[in-house]
């Protein structure tokens, strides 16, 4: 499904899937993307699109 939206994961990158209800909550953590260890919180802040938000785009 995501290679539809144009997203194209390494095969070494495990995706789990895990059902939220009343009862559990997640938290994802993205990687932080390569090269951005200098940037401030507004420079990182303009990387964030869309599609990286609903998780069919790496940043």
């Amino acid at each position: 499904m995501l290679a539809e939206f144009g997203l194209e994961l390494p095969d070494d990158v495990d995706i789990v899937v895990h059902d939220t209800s009343a009862e559990s909550r997640h938290m994802v953590l993205p990687m932080r993307p390569e090269g951005t260890s200098g940037l401030g919180e507004d420079e990182l802040a303009n990387l964030v699109t869309r599609e990286g938000l609903i998780g069919t785009a790496a940043l």
